[in-house]
């Protein structure tokens, strides 16, 4: 697990994605999938010091960088999306479908998976 502050987290993904891109064993199929394991408030003291009785320490984030998925920048309006269906989002993405092997798991987030 990789933990960084924002600054310095942000520089080390834009790097990452950078060379991504740029080595020709990966670029152009590789998929770049960040998210959280859970919430930590809205706050820079909440960042460090959180617990579920914060506000916004129930709501995570994720961030997507594919040259397989349509929707690009902030998603301000769009459905309340769910950790449970960040597995067979990334299966999704690889080809996999969940539902194959495990038929009442989430299933992926379909907004987010349209072709480009």
């Amino acid at each position: 697990m990789i933990h960084l502050s924002k600054p310095l987290g942000d520089a080390y993904l834009a790097r990452l994605w950078k060379w991504l891109s740029e080595e020709p064993e990966y670029a152009g199929q590789t998929t770049l999938f960040i998210t959280t394991d859970h919430g930590r408030g809205r706050t820079p003291y909440t960042w460090q010091n959180h617990n579920d009785r914060l506000p916004g320490a129930r709501s995570t984030w994720l961030a997507l960088v594919s040259p397989n998925v349509g929707q690009r920048g902030e998603w301000s309006h769009h459905r309340r999306v769910y950790s449970s269906e960040i597995a067979a989002t990334f299966a999704r993405l690889g080809g996999y479908d969940l539902a194959d092997e495990s038929p009442r798991s989430a299933g992926p987030i379909e907004f987010l998976i349209a072709p480009p």
